[in-house]
C-alpha cells in the first residue's frame, strides 16, 4: 500500500510540473509584442520598432482634431484606419513617383502618424 501511495505521488510530480507556465518569456524578450497589422501595415501605438526604421512621411488626422473640437469620442479603430487609409493613398503616389513605400505607422496620439519603413532588411 506504501509503495502504491508513493507511485502515484511520483506520478504527479512530472504531471503538475508540466501544468506550471512555461511561457514565460527570456529576460531578453520581456516588453516585445506582436506587431498588429491593417492594411498590410504594422500599427506601432504610443511604442516604436525595434528594428532599424527610417521616417517617410508624417501626417495628421482631421477625425481626431474634430473629435477633440467637439467635444465628441472618436473610436480609435476609426482613428487608426483612417491612417492606414491615408497610408495607403500616399504610397500609390510614392510607387507611381519611384519612391520606398511606407511599411509601417507610428501612431503618437489621436491625431499624429508617422510613415516608416525598416532599414534593417526586416
Amino acid at each position: 500500500m506504501k509503495s502504491l501511495l508513493l507511485f502515484i505521488a511520483l506520478a504527479m510530480v512530472p504531471a503538475f510540473a508540466l501544468s506550471q507556465d512555461t511561457a514565460e518569456p527570456e529576460p531578453d524578450q520581456r516588453g516585445l509584442a506582436k506587431v498588429t497589422r491593417i492594411n498590410g501595415f504594422d500599427i506601432y501605438m504610443f511604442s516604436e520598432p525595434v528594428a532599424d526604421y527610417e521616417v517617410l512621411d508624417d501626417m495628421g488626422s482631421l477625425l481626431g482634431g474634430l473629435s477633440a473640437f467637439t467635444d465628441t469620442n472618436a473610436n480609435i479603430t476609426d482613428i487608426v484606419q483612417g491612417f492606414a487609409e491615408k497610408a495607403t493613398r500616399k504610397n500609390k503616389k510614392r510607387k507611381k513617383d519611384g519612391e520606398p513605400e511606407i511599411e509601417a505607422l507610428i501612431i503618437y496620439n489621436n491625431e499624429k502618424a508617422s510613415g516608416i519603413r525598416y532599414t534593417d532588411g526586416k
